[in-house]
């Protein structure tokens, strides 16, 4: 409702590449590559839009969802192995480019 009394519209198409996984409690962890943007709404439903790339082919955006707790064992691996924690939006990548 707020979106259409607010006169909310979309602004920007926002395209990537997903991998995801699940642990047996409610831990998810997503990786985002390919991230791609068009300004161009009109283009939504159109086959062949003209997407610019928002990263390089190196970067990968890591997200981990949790309820209550972190496993032990998903903290101590990305205390080893991931050193730039932040917070990141795809979308305000793409409004930012």
């Amino acid at each position: 409702e707020i979106l259409r009394t607010g006169c909310y519209k979309p602004k920007i198409i926002i395209e990537y590449l997903r991998v995801a996984y699940m642990s047996s409690t409610t831990t998810r962890i997503t990786f985002d590559y390919n991230i791609k943007k068009c300004d161009d709404i009109g283009s939504f439903f159109k086959k062949n839009i003209n997407y610019l790339d928002v990263t390089t082919p190196k970067d990968v955006v890591m997200e981990v969802k949790f309820d209550r707790f972190l496993e032990p064992y998903i903290t101590e691996i990305l205390s080893k192995y991931v050193s730039n924690y932040e917070s990141v939006s795809k979308y305000i990548m793409g409004r930012n480019i």
